[in-house]
């Protein structure tokens, strides 16, 4: 990705975004996007030496003439979230150089969901994440706001113990009107193996799909391996066995049950107070 931005300015061999953000190294990858950790140059005259996260699209997609809108749209559902499981947005900004818009973030320390071995985690750890995961869902959704992507990599386990969910590419906010629209049929940038059935087949994310997705990762968390071997699609065959439930919590197991149902139609919207 940095050989699609070299012509942005150079300070010392180091790439610099609109005078302001020093570019390091690759620290991670969206669906749609790229992630640098980066500095704020204007903070360090304040000793201020924090690292940051700069979020900036990929090469492809930046031949979309509502690029920058698409982008600015997620940094806008951002900053109106105010919760402390969820990643901050700083600022968003548009390369005068390249003409590349960037989101710049708080720069998360710790270690992805997903590179864990969350079935090992101790009860007590486990009980946290639910319990996270359910307040920080039904927050984004009591404002309007559907994620699109729960998935284990885009949590991320602090090193000061706590979580954060991140990545809003795709996500839809319903409280606010765009000129644009994605066409989630030709739209891959979810991850696959935790999408709901109907997110699969081609239709527009809803509550329900975040749900399903979000019990796919508590299913996971207690048993050790997913609901299904490869694709959520198989759930129209076959369920899992009731057995698999008997590790979840008592308090949660039959809103998982109902929550991993095939047909959207019959999943609840309402999450539980754990």
């Amino acid at each position: 990705m940095i050989n699609d931005i070299k012509n942005t300015q150079m300070h010392n061999n180091t790439l610099v975004l609109n005078n302001r953000y020093t570019i390091g190294k690759q620290v991670g990858t969206g669906g749609l996007s790229v992630v640098f950790d980066a500095y704020d140059n204007y903070s360090r005259h304040y000793n201020d030496f924090r690292k940051l996260a700069i979020k900036i699209p990929y090469e492809q997609l930046l031949r979309n003439e509502d690029i920058d809108a698409f982008l600015y749209a997620e940094y806008s559902s951002l900053i109106s979230l105010s919760h402390k499981n969820i990643v901050k947005a700083i600022d968003f900004g548009i390369d005068q150089t390249t003409q590349i818009p960037y989101i710049v973030l708080e720069f998360l320390d710790g270690e992805l969901l997903s590179q864990k071995n969350s079935y090992q985690l101790p009860k007590v750890k486990k009980m946290l994440l639910t319990k996270m995961l359910f307040e920080t869902i039904k927050y984004i959704h009591s404002l309007g706001i559907i994620h699109a992507d729960i998935n284990p990599t885009n949590i991320m386990c602090l090193n000061n113990g706590d979580f954060k969910l991140f990545d809003f590419g795709i996500s839809i906010d319903n409280s606010r009107n765009k000129n644009f629209q994605i066409d989630y049929s030709k739209v891959k940038a979810y991850n696959p193996i935790y999408a709901a059935p109907e997110v699969i087949l081609g239709q527009a994310p809803t509550k329900h799909s975040d749900i399903f997705s979000l019990a796919v990762i508590i299913f996971e968390i207690y048993n050790g391996y997913l609901p299904y071997k490869k694709s959520s699609l198989e759930l129209n065959e076959r369920q899992p066995s009731l057995m698999s439930f008997l590790q979840i919590p008592l308090g949660i197991r039959f809103w998982i049950l109902n929550a991993l149902n095939y047909n959207q139609k019959k999943r609840s919207i309402l999450l539980p107070n754990f």
